[in-house]
């Protein structure tokens, strides 16, 4: 899934989503921010439109790890009271999420469903 939300959907409080299939799906911003994509798909019952596969992610111009395929920034909790998600932390790019080069690994872990590539630091 790819979050194709534009400046006038987050006025209006949506959250848009392009699917696996090449459709699209308007969801309501709160939802997904309070209680996570997946869970909203789920309710609607089109979980299974999400898919498994995860998506890497890339910073600096290197694969460092990957995130779970409903991977939403916006509705990010993070585990570290020293770690507060940033709009501009994460941009979507083609088949993968771009990180800020100023996010640590203390940060990248502070982020559910983040893992550590193989090539850099692993986590199991």
């Amino acid at each position: 899934m790819k979050n194709i939300t534009s400046l006038e959907d987050e006025m209006r409080g949506i959250a848009k989503y392009e699917l696996s299939n090449g459709q699209w799906i308007q969801l309501d911003a709160r939802e997904v921010r309070d209680f996570g994509l997946r869970a909203v798909m789920r309710r609607l019952g089109h979980d299974h439109l999400i898919g498994n596969e995860r998506v890497k992610v890339i910073q600096d111009g290197e694969v460092i790890g990957s995130f779970p395929p409903d991977f939403d920034p916006m509705s990010i909790r993070s585990t570290s009271y020293f770690y507060r998600p940033r709009t501009d932390d994460f941009q979507r790019r083609d088949d993968a999420w771009v990180v800020c080069g100023s996010l640590g690994p203390g940060d990248l872990e502070a982020i559910p469903g983040f893992v550590w590539s193989v090539t850099g630091r692993t986590e199991e």
